[in-house]
C-alpha cells in the first residue's frame, strides 16, 4: 500500500480467548454482540457481561467511532463510559466494565508495534491475561455487580459470606499461562539500549566461537582423512608384496583386517562431518527432547472446612447467579494448563509451582465471616503426540515467591519417553548461544490432531542474563509455563517461567524469563532441603 493512502481500521483483541489477531472493520461499519446475527460475535457462555447488540464501530469520514446500541454492562473507552466516541489509534474499547476489550488501530503490518491506552485507574497486572474473577465470572456466566448485589439482598446470611468468599477465592486463582515481569518507563529503555550493546558484543562473540570451532573441525577432518589415506596406502603395499610362507600369510591377513576395519572406522568419523549429517545429529537430539515434552491440565476445585462441602454457583430463575454451598448448581471449578517434561524413568516429570498449584502455591484460603476453604487441584499430564492422560501428584513444590519449580509423578509406563542426559549442573551458556524452547502455548486452544496433542517447538538465542534468570529471544506465550529450554545439542539449560509485560499492557512474547537449570536443584533429586509439599 503507497505510504500517503490510509491504513485500514482495525480491532485488535486484547486477551480475549479464541479470537483471531485482529478484525478487519468493513466499509459498512460493524456491530460487536452475542447475536448470531453481529459482525463480531462474542460467545453467551464466555462473555454474559455482553449484550445482545452491544456496541458500533462506524468508518466517518476516514475516522472511526464507536457508540454504545443501549447496553446492559455498558461501553467504556479508555477505562470511561461513553455513549459515542471518536477513536484514536491505541484506544481501548471495552464491552462491559469487566468484559473483552478491543484496542482500535491501523493495519501497519505484522512486522509494526501498537501501543494501547492503558486503562485509567487500574494497575498492571500481576499474572498473564485478564484479572482472575473476570476470567472466572465469564467461565460461568455469571451476573454483573449491581444483579449480584441485589440477589444478595434476598439471600440468607450465610449465602451472603460464601458470595463474598467466592470473591476472595477466585482473586488467589491463577489464570492460564505464565507469571509477568514488570519493567517500564525510562528504566526500561536504557535497559533495552544496554541489552542491545549486549547483543552485539555476544554475536561477535558467539561468531568468534563458531569460526574457532570450523578451525578446529577442519584440523581433526584433515588428520582422519591422512591417516585413511595412510591405511589405504599400507592396505595397498601388503596386498601387492604379498608372503609366501604360512605363518607370514597368516600374519599379513590379520593386519589386513585390522588396517581395514581401522579404515572403516576413519571413513565413519568422516561422515559425521559432513554439513548434512551435523543438522541430522542436531534435529535428532532436539526431537529426543520434544517427545518428552508434556501438557500438564490443572482443575483446581474449592472445598469448605467446616462443612466439607463444595462450592457451586446456581442460576436462579431471572438468570441471575449466586454461589452456595448447598450442591446447587454447578461446580465452582478453574481450569488452567501448562507445560512439562518427563526428567526420569521412575515418572518424575519438572514444571512451574503456578501450574501445579494455581492458588498462588497456597492449599487453603481464607474468607469473611470465619470461612475457610481446601484448595484441591486435580492434575493430569498427556505426553506429546498422544491423547492418554496420566494422573499426576504434586512432590516438591518451592514455596518461596522468588522461585517457580515443581516436580510431580506420574505412574511409569512402558516407552515413557524421557529427557537424555539430563544434568542439573549444566553449565550457563553464553548470550547469543542458540536455544530451543518447547511447550504447549495458549494449551489446548492451539490446533491439535484429533485426541492427540502436539508440543510446539520454538528456536531462538540466549539474549542476556538478568539477575537469576536467562533471558531468551524464542516466543513464550500462556501455556509455555514449565517447558524446557535447550542447547542445540538437547541438553536442557532451564525452566521457562515469565514473559516480558510492557507499560501498555501488552505481553512483549519475545522477552522471555527461564529459571536456570541449577536452580532445579530445589526440587529435584525428591526431598532437597528448600521445597515444601
Amino acid at each position: 500500500m503507497p505510504d500517503d493512502e490510509p491504513r485500514p481500521w482495525i480491532l485488535r483483541p486484547i486477551n480475549v480467548p479464541g479470537m483471531v489477531p485482529f478484525l478487519a472493520i468493513p466499509a459498512e461499519g460493524a456491530v460487536l454482540g452475542r447475536d448470531p446475527a453481529c459482525t463480531i460475535v462474542l460467545e453467551k457462555t464466555q462473555f454474559p457481561q455482553v449484550s445482545s447488540q452491544h456496541a458500533r464501530v462506524s468508518l466517518v469520514d476516514g475516522a472511526l467511532e464507536v457508540a454504545d446500541l443501549g447496553s446492559k454492562n455498558g461501553t467504556y473507552v479508555n477505562g470511561r463510559k461513553i455513549s459515542e466516541r471518536r477513536l484514536a489509534a491505541g484506544d481501548v474499547v471495552q464491552l462491559g466494565e469487566h468484559g473483552p476489550r478491543f484496542a482500535a488501530g491501523r493495519d501497519a503490518g505484522l512486522d509494526d508495534t501498537m501501543d494501547v491506552a492503558p486503562l485509567r485507574g487500574r494497575q498492571p497486572l500481576g499474572v498473564m491475561g485478564e484479572s482472575t474473577i473476570t476470567n472466572l465470572r465469564s467461565a460461568l456466566g455469571a451476573a454483573d455487580q449491581q444483579d449480584v448485589e441485589e440477589a444478595v439482598e434476598r439471600s440468607s446470611r450465610r449465602t451472603i459470606g460464601v458470595a463474598v468468599a467466592l470473591s476472595t477465592v477466585v482473586l488467589g486463582a491463577a489464570a492460564l499461562g505464565l507469571y509477568e515481569l514488570r519493567e517500564s518507563g525510562q528504566a526500561e529503555a536504557d535497559a533495552l539500549r544496554k541489552l542491545n550493546g549486549q547483543l552485539r558484543e555476544g554475536l561477535a562473540e558467539a561468531r568468534a566461537g563458531i569460526d574457532e570451532q570450523r578451525s578446529r573441525f577442519e584440523e581433526q577432518r584433515t588428520a582422519i582423512l591422512s591417516e585413511r589415506d595412510a591405511l589405504a596406502t599400507r592396505i595397498a603395499a601388503i596386498e601387492t608384496d604379498g608372503g609366501t610362507s604360512g605363518d607370514l600369510e597368516d600374519r599379513i591377513e590379520e593386519e589386513l583386517a585390522t588396517l581395514r576395519g581401522n579404515l572403516d572406522a576413519a571413513n565413519r568419523r568422516l561422515e559425521l562431518f559432513d554439513p548434512v549429517n551435523l543438522e541430522k545429529e542436531r534435529l535428532r537430539e532436539v526431537a529426543s527432547v520434544h517427545s518428552a515434552v508434556v501438557l500438564i491440565e490443572a482443575t483446581t476445585r474449592f472445598r469448605d472446612i467446616a462443612s466439607r462441602r463444595r462450592l457451586h454457583v446456581a442460576r436462579l430463575d431471572d438468570g441471575r447467579e449466586i454461589a452456595n454451598l448447598e450442591f446447587e448448581g454447578k461446580l465452582v471449578e478453574q481450569e488452567s494448563s501448562g507445560s512439562g517434561f518427563c526428567i526420569s524413568k521412575d515418572g518424575y516429570i519438572l514444571t512451574n509451582a503456578h501450574v501445579v498449584m494455581p492458588a498462588e502455591r497456597r492449599s487453603q484460603v481464607d474468607g469473611p465471616g470465619g470461612l475457610k476453604f481446601d484448595v484441591e487441584t486435580e492434575l493430569q499430564v498427556v505426553f506429546t503426540g498422544t491423547p492418554t492422560r496420566h494422573a499426576a501428584r504434586v512432590i516438591e513444590v518451592t514455596l518461596d515467591a522468588a522461585e517457580d519449580l515443581a516436580l510431580i509423578r506420574i505412574e511409569p509406563f512402558d516407552g515413557m519417553p524421557v529427557i537424555p542426559r539430563f544434568d542439573v549442573d549444566q553449565k550457563r551458556p553464553a548470550p547469543g548461544t542458540e536455544v530451543y524452547l518447547f511447550g504447549f502455548p495458549l494449551g489446548k486452544l492451539v490446533l491439535q490432531e484429533g485426541e492427540r496433542v502436539v508440543a510446539s517447538t520454538f528456536k531462538g538465542i540466549l539474549s542476556r542474563e538478568v539477575g537469576e534468570y536467562l533471558q531468551i529471544d524464542a516466543s513464550v506465550h500462556p501455556g509455555n509455563s514449565g517447558g524446557p529450554v535447550t542447547d542445540a545439542h538437547g541438553r536442557v539449560l532451564g525452566v521457562v517461567s515469565r514473559v516480558q509485560n510492557t507499560p501498555g499492557g501488552q505481553l512483549a512474547n519475545a522477552i522471555g524469563y527461564v529459571i536456570p537449570i541449577s536452580h532445579v536443584k530445589l526440587v529435584w533429586p525428591p526431598g532437597g532441603k528448600s521445597s515444601g509439599n
